[in-house]
């Protein structure tokens, strides 16, 4: 086996299973994410054309130290002719971006996996890259999960069609644009032409935002979701300083903080300001020029993207 094993049945039982809760909040984060770019013009800012091993990536959003941002995935699907993927053989094999030991990318033509129980199979259209990916790829701790004998597939934020269904699905189709962050911290192998997705752990995406910035959003997305929300219950009237206001999570934090009616202060470099006051900062801090704690005062909430000690006094 050469893709991580799927859970197959060999019929539909008579009773399909329930499907299991929601793993994860991103069906709450598509819910959302209309009136997160309706908030005050805000956006998902496009990036350059990078250039990735010698292929041309459109990447998107928003600053690439934060690692959010999505490739479109375009390998090249092996065709229906070939012999070593005639579907009477039982053999399926797609393109994939795999990792070396010692953490070089190397495309390869893997076995395509099937949807088990209450999964899905998704054409990947966009899969995002974190700084989890690359601290995987470099043999981080979650590169023990991997198994040793399979090619390393790494890549969790992921964006696509559902083509295929397995037993006990009720929510999703085929046909359906979906994005989500399955298995995580388990592989879920989005950097290949098609990945297995647990149905409740991926969402519909809406229908006003590409497969490339749906692939980009959903750790960073949840991320600022799960403190702003979840955590902070930031509300109506809170004044909250997002650090990194313009990073991957923090521009989306800041849009959610918005939308939920708090007074938002970020700290960005001065070169940075427009763009925050496009995402609904209302009070943008140079880091570089002003102390931040003199400037934002009596916060109800702070989201420290730096990891180090300085909020403490804010609050």
């Amino acid at each position: 086996m050469s893709v991580e094993e799927i859970g197959r049945v060999s019929r539909v039982p008579d009773e399909s299973p329930a499907e299991p809760p929601l793993a994860n909040g991103v069906s709450r984060l598509a819910l959302g994410i209309d009136s997160l770019r309706m908030s005050r013009g805000a956006r998902i800012p496009q990036r350059a054309v990078r250039r990735l091993r010698g292929r041309r990536w459109r990447v998107s959003p928003s600053n690439y130290r934060d690692g959010s941002f999505a490739l479109p995935m375009t390998v090249t699907r092996a065709r229906a002719s070939d012999p070593s993927n005639d579907e009477d053989s039982g053999t399926m094999t797609m393109r994939a971006i795999t990792a070396t030991p010692d953490g070089e990318l190397i495309e390869a033509e893997v076995e395509r996996p099937s949807p088990g129980l209450t999964e899905v199979l998704i054409e990947v259209a966009a899969a995002g890259v974190n700084p989890v990916d690359w601290k995987s790829r470099l043999g981080g701790p979650i590169r023990g999960l991997f198994d040793p004998d399979a090619p390393v597939i790494l890549g969790w934020d992921v964006a696509g069609t559902v083509v295929e269904v397995g037993p006990g699905v009720t929510r999703l189709a085929v046909g359906d644009r979906v994005f989500g962050m399955p298995r995580f911290p388990r592989p879920a192998s989005a950097y290949a032409e098609y990945a297995v997705a647990g149905s409740r752990e991926v969402a519909h995406t809406p229908d006003n935002i590409s497969d490339v910035e749906a692939g980009a959003l959903p750790l960073a997305g949840l991320t600022a979701w799960q403190a702003i929300v979840d955590t902070m219950e930031v509300g109506e009237g809170d004044r909250v300083l997002v650090h990194a206001a313009s990073g991957g999570v923090g521009h989306l934090a800041v849009q959610l903080a918005k939308i939920r009616g708090a007074e938002v202060w970020g700290t960005a470099s001065a070169a940075k300001h427009e763009q925050l006051r496009d995402f609904g900062v209302d009070h943008p801090i140079d880091y570089r020029s002003e102390k931040f704690e003199e400037v934002a005062t009596e916060m109800d909430a702070v989201l420290d993207l730096y990891g180090d000690d300085d909020y403490p006094c804010l609050l």
